[in-house]
């Protein structure tokens, strides 16, 4: 539907409800992003990542040093 059928005030809530989203989920995007530029850039990495034999927290661990220090908990916990 066009923005035209919506009464003003539900365009208005639906403009920052967009504005909403997309502040809420460019943390991630971003963060997400660099970990896959790094995992692309280091097969050797990803490839530690994805071996079972290499302990869980090691394999943690590993991945906190490609993220990007200003990467918000909640995605972190992801």
């Amino acid at each position: 539907m066009s923005a035209a059928k919506y009464p003003k005030g539900e365009e208005l809530a639906r403009t920052y409800a967009q504005a909403a989203y997309q502040h809420t989920t460019e943390g991630w995007v971003s963060a997400l992003n660099s970990v896959q530029d790094r995992l692309a850039a280091d097969p050797a990495l990803q490839a530690d990542l994805n071996n079972g034999e290499v302990g869980f927290v090691e394999r943690q661990a590993r991945l906190e040093t490609i993220l990007p220090p200003d990467t918000r908990t909640d995605v972190r916990n992801f």
